[in-house]
């Protein structure tokens, strides 16, 4: 029911729409850009070979 009154209210609302659109691009960005993928990969990798990340800077 709460689920429906909200998805309702961002239906009749296209600004909260945007906003809410908005928002959830840039909480996927920031937690699953490449370079969050990259050293997530890496320190996969270092686990599976146990071996220490390289100092790179990234991510």
């Amino acid at each position: 029911e709460a689920l429906a009154r909200a998805v309702a209210g961002l239906l009749a609302d296209p600004a909260a729409r945007a906003a809410c659109g908005a928002a959830g691009r840039r909480r996927v960005l920031s937690r699953y850009g490449w370079g969050q993928v990259a050293a997530a990969t890496e320190a996969a990798y270092c686990e599976v070979l146990d071996a220490e990340p390289a100092a790179t800077g990234a991510g």
